[in-house]
């Protein structure tokens, strides 16, 4: 199923979700927001539905955001992903 105007959001953190959530329903009244509490689950959620683009926090439990990304590229290869963090790392650039 596709949404010309939808956004997944992956966060471990609720109360991040709920943040960015409400920020984009604000700002973009007509875009369906999704949010995921993990990489895994944003991976189901991707089998199933094709999204605009997906944001992602940098650092998971379960799996990190740059592992995340590779995993997003061979579900849905054309699916543009923002990674976000809280927490300058330089090394994580040389990854990439």
């Amino acid at each position: 199923m596709a949404f010309p105007d939808s956004v997944l959001i992956v966060d471990d953190d609720p109360d991040t979700l709920v943040a960015l959530r409400d920020m984009l329903r604000y700002r973009l009244r007509d875009v369906r927001v999704t949010t995921r509490e993990s990489a895994m689950a944003a991976l189901d959620a991707l089998r199933n539905t094709n999204y605009r683009v997906m944001i992602a926090y940098l650092r998971m439990p379960e799996m990190d955001g740059l592992t995340l990304l590779r995993h997003v590229h061979q579900v849905r290869e054309r699916t543009p992903v923002v990674m976000m963090s809280g927490v300058t790392e330089w090394g994580l650039t040389k990854r990439m």
